[in-house]
């Protein structure tokens, strides 16, 4: 839970020992105050100093959050599978042979 409330969340301000954090409203369920003291305690880990942290709740789009980007990268790779698919001889020449057609939602990115 602190991980998804830590990728939903993107840089606002980081000064001195403040790090202040915005998460979407669409989100709000992820930030209970357990997991807003975690989240303090790893970043705290992870800087190697403590650190406050602040989490407000609020659009923020000069920033992506990391899910985001994750997703982006998704339908990146989603999209170059598709196209490679539909431009594969392979392919092509099975879709002529057997009248068929390569249904758009089963192609799937190599991980």
């Amino acid at each position: 839970m602190t991980l998804q409330l830590a990728r939903n969340c993107s840089l606002a301000e980081y000064e001195g020992d403040q790090v202040t954090l915005r998460l979407a409203p669409s989100h709000r369920q992820l930030l209970t105050d357990r997991q807003g003291e975690r989240l303090q305690e790893a970043l705290s880990a992870y800087l190697q100093r403590p650190v406050r942290v602040t989490i407000q709740v609020g659009e923020a789009p000069e920033t992506t959050t990391p899910a985001a980007v994750d997703a982006q990268r998704h339908e990146a790779r989603l999209a170059a599978a598709r196209e490679s698919i539909a431009h594969d001889p392979t392919v092509r020449e099975f879709e002529e042979l057997l009248d068929a057609r390569v249904d758009p939602d089963s192609v799937r990115p190599a991980d």
